[in-house]
């Protein structure tokens, strides 16, 4: 991978040289109504490529600070969720410790009790 990454950065930088070379002239540059002044044409076309090369480097970096900043609430959010889930664990967890473990809550008719309250109201 280093090798294409060298590669590539080497014919870029060829070209930008042979660009350089090849486009020596001045040109005027006009920023009304603020500035005015000449410049070599390789000056000004590699200058724009070099901002927005850095422009778009820094808009990376910013999603990638978002992002950063995103998934440590995420991580935060989880931590937090986890330690809740621990603590109502272990409150679900000592009533079983207590021996009320297997004791139902709802209370379950048994067969008997219907036929006891039709005959007691009958």
């Amino acid at each position: 991978m280093k090798f294409a990454y060298w590669t590539f950065a080497g014919i870029l930088i060829v070209t930008a040289v042979l660009f350089a070379l090849s486009n020596r002239e001045s040109i005027d540059v006009r920023f009304w109504p603020l500035l005015d002044f000449a410049m070599p044409t390789y000056v000004v076309v590699l200058g724009a490529f070099a901002i927005g090369f850095l422009s778009g480097g820094f808009l990376f970096w910013l999603r990638a600070l978002a992002a950063k900043a995103k998934e440590k609430s995420t991580g935060r959010r989880a931590d937090r969720l986890q330690r809740e889930l621990d603590a109502l664990q272990t409150k679900d967890d000592s009533p079983k410790a207590s021996g009320t473990a297997g004791t139902s809550v709802i209370p379950v008719a048994t067969p008997a009790e219907p036929l006891q309250r039709q005959q007691g109201a009958g």
